[in-house]
């Protein structure tokens, strides 16, 4: 399955999921859907959908408030008490998601089935490890509860009858999905009430012309949304694309688009698809992100801590030795007649015992290093890729303008792509920080693919601040950095892993502004 047809299914899967969500008629059902719904499409272990049987949620000291009403779904079978209450109490009070990192590696997720000011329930999720945690998930089950919490609105504090069709009139509509038809002869587009709704048009007016549709596009992304759309229209080929629009009210909404060409008629084709509110996902995005920079933080922390603190005990003992054979020496030479000879063997073996805690060094490094990688062959393109676009929502935060060249003939490369994606992530986001104060000229992060004698060059470049003077060398040095409040190990665990796949990673001012790195990987030949 390619990408597109992976995130078409993807977009199709959630809607299905809303839509399952938004008929339901009793609150024993939207707690069952929502809980089967997010545990499906996230990938979790557990999970619990809590739901208030009328008003707000209420939680006490020490956990539910007694005597109030709940309807609690549990997957595997557990109760409520189970539960962290800290956790819960923080998002009822945050009314916003948290993501939190749990022992052994694994994570949880805590939404808000949130209506306005209203909490009427949680969404508790549990992974086993932090990777199953994307943050496409995450997004996709804070959505549903996004769709949950308008159900319910629907449904008021009274449950109606199974067979009330009022209430599955009021509550069918998804609210975040629409689908959308557009004729490129004649330039305009109708869809369903949400599609008029979501664009900030009045339904009445008829089909929205060109003009007025374009008026919707947030500037800074119409001129790659024309592109893309001008392309798509050439070459009749689906298209799958996000961009802001910026309604009358000045609220931005990021909208995800998706559709194929309806060829009924060779001669007047027109593009047909769905089109989703993904604002909530991408704040949902966002809190992924800082959990993920948190946890990461962590991590390397607890790497630095266990290898200082394992050098120190390693070490001390050859230490000793070191400082007790100078002392000898040192009595040998003070002698009314100095013991020259003794004296050197004392110095002798000063440099055998500093040469054995050298060893001693290298084989902790050794040990410390991945050395049962699981390896595979990859596409460098695809890797990149996947770096770019878990940081598509950074990119355009701080209004930095990608330029992507990828090599057409997809060099491949035998890594393991888990740490060549950590490597990549790390050098996006050193790029783009670098721009971050930059105000007097244009913020561009350059990414190519390539390839040169043998070896896959990926370059990773941007128009920030640039290198220290002098050696470039020491950016590479564990806790050197030149971040406010930087730890120095981002490029020192990058060029580790670097070399672990026997390649080589440095960096070199750009000719103007900015910085460039280059990192270099043994190329895999197809068979």
């Amino acid at each position: 399955m390619s990408e597109i047809d992976r995130q078409a299914h993807a977009l199709q899967t959630i809607a299905k999921a809303v839509q399952i969500i938004a008929v339901q008629v009793s609150l024993d059902g939207v707690a069952t859907a929502l809980l089967n719904a997010s545990l499906e499409l996230s990938g979790a272990a557990r999970g619990a959908s809590v739901l208030a049987g009328k008003g707000a949620l209420l939680l006490g000291g020490n956990g539910f408030e007694p005597g109030m009403p709940l309807v609690a779904k549990l997957k595997p079978d557990g109760e409520l008490k189970d539960l962290p209450i800290d956790l819960l109490r923080a998002v009822r009070e945050t009314r916003a998601p948290i993501v939190r990192a749990v022992g052994c590696g694994a994570t949880v997720l805590c939404t808000p089935v949130a209506s306005g000011e209203t909490v009427k329930g949680l969404l508790y999720l549990e992974f086993e490890t932090p990777r199953e945690a994307t943050s496409e998930s995450v997004a996709a089950t804070t959505l549903l509860a996004s769709q949950a919490a308008m159900t319910l609105k629907a449904l008021g504090d009274h449950e109606p009858p199974r067979d009330t069709s009022v209430r599955r009139v009021k509550s069918s509509s998804p609210g975040n999905v629409a689908s959308f038809r557009w004729n490129p002869a004649t330039r305009l587009a109708s869809g369903s009430p949400e599609y008029y709704r979501m664009l900030g048009f009045d339904q009445d007016s008829g089909p929205i012309d060109f003009v007025s549709m374009t008026s919707r596009v947030h500037p800074a992304d119409y001129p790659t949304a024309q592109a893309v759309v001008d392309d798509v229209v050439r070459r009749r080929a689906p298209y799958r694309m996000e961009f802001r629009i910026v309604l009358p009210s000045g609220d931005v909404r990021n909208l995800m688009w998706s559709g194929h060409f309806d060829l009924a008629d060779p001669n007047s084709p027109e593009l047909v698809g769905v089109v989703m509110d993904v604002t909530e996902l991408r704040a949902a995005d966002e809190l992924l992100r800082a959990a993920h920079e948190d946890a990461d933080r962590q991590l390397r922390l607890a790497w630095l801590g266990e290898m200082a603190g394992s050098i120190v005990h390693e070490v001390n003992q050859p230490l000793a030795s070191i400082v007790s054979s100078a002392d000898a020496a040192l009595r040998w030479l003070e002698r009314d007649e100095p013991d020259i000879e003794a004296a050197m063997k004392s110095v002798q073996r000063i440099g055998e015992i500093a040469r054995r805690a050298g060893r001693i060094v290298a084989d902790m490094r050794t040990m410390t290093s991945i050395s049962s990688l699981e390896v595979v062959v990859r596409s460098m393109n695809s890797i990149v890729g996947e770096a770019l676009q878990m940081s598509s929502a950074m990119i355009a935060r701080t209004n930095v303008r990608p330029e992507i060249v990828f090599d057409p003939e997809k060099p491949m490369v035998s890594v393991n792509p888990a740490q060549l994606l950590q490597v990549m992530l790390n050098l996006v986001q050193n790029a783009v920080d670098s721009m971050r104060e930059v105000v007097d000229r244009s913020r561009i992060l350059s990414v190519r693919t390539g390839t040169d004698a043998g070896s896959v060059i990926v370059e990773v470049g941007d128009t920030g601040v640039g290198l220290p003077v002098g050696d470039t060398a020491c950016l590479f040095d564990p806790l050197y950095t030149t971040k406010k409040g930087g730890m120095g190990l981002g490029l020192s665990i990058c060029r580790r892993v670097v070399l672990m796949h026997g390649g080589t990673i440095d960096a070199r001012p750009n000719p103007e502004f900015g910085a460039q790195f280059v990192v270099s990987l043994p190329l895999t030949r197809r068979v």
